[in-house]
């Protein structure tokens, strides 16, 4: 049972390219941002990158738990909006 449960635990180098991949293009991304602009890594412009994010994330966070249920909900999109809008 130790072999199987080892066997489970293992990651492909498929996984493993995807997460890779992924934190690469994040690097890139802001490396060539901090070179083009000397305000990018600055205290007020991440607070702000984290304040515009946590509204799509809750947004997303709750999108895929309705999914999950088995509920289909695709009037997020829209929701999100006229909030946006009527502030």
């Amino acid at each position: 049972m130790k072999q199987l449960s080892a066997e489970k635990r293992r990651l492909s180098i498929s996984d493993l390219t995807l997460y890779i991949g992924a934190i690469a293009i994040i690097l890139v991304f802001t490396v060539a941002c901090h070179l083009s602009g000397k305000e990018f890594l600055t205290i007020v412009n991440i607070q702000n990158i984290i304040k515009q994010s946590s509204v799509i994330a809750v947004t997303a966070i709750g999108a895929s738990l309705v999914i999950l249920t088995g509920g289909i909900d695709l009037s997020v999109g829209s929701v999100v909006a006229f909030v946006g809008i009527s502030g």
